[in-house]
């Protein structure tokens, strides 16, 4: 397995121009959005084309390798990028939740909850990069 990984990464790179830092950062963060957001548009009425994400993410990091980083450095950003939105989407929620607690009834939150996800699903069906990976039912 040791092996395998770095030959994926260096076979995805191939032909694979190398992009600045930035334009990396920017590509990882809206693989990010996407990812967290999969099985949420799911439950609002989006089919989120999870191969496609995950080819996409795999390319990303081929990219980020290409631009200098290694193999472990590409996965673990990105991973680290994931789970840091992840968790930044518990705490919103939760302090909806117990910060407000008496502020909104359990159906109050649920409505809330469910048009924050249709917000943003709408726009990463909408917007590049990530169109092509989400589509209303």
């Amino acid at each position: 397995m040791d092996i395998i990984l770095p030959l994926i990464a260096s076979l995805a790179a191939v032909g694979t121009p190398a992009l600045d830092r930035e334009t990396i950062k920017e590509e990882y963060r809206s693989i990010t959005i996407a990812t967290t957001s999969l099985p949420s548009c799911q439950q609002v009425g989006y089919t989120v084309d999870r191969d496609g994400l995950i080819e996409w993410s795999e390319a990303a990091r081929a990219r980020a390798v290409a631009a200098g980083a290694s193999v472990e450095e590409a996965r673990e950003k990105l991973f680290n990028d994931v789970r840091f939105e992840h968790n930044r989407l518990i705490d919103r929620f939760s302090t909806l939740i117990i910060g407000r607690n008496n502020a909104f009834t359990p159906l109050d939150f649920s409505k809330r909850a469910r048009g924050y996800w249709k917000r943003r699903c709408e726009e990463l069906a909408r917007n590049e990069p990530t169109a092509g990976y989400f589509s209303e039912n």
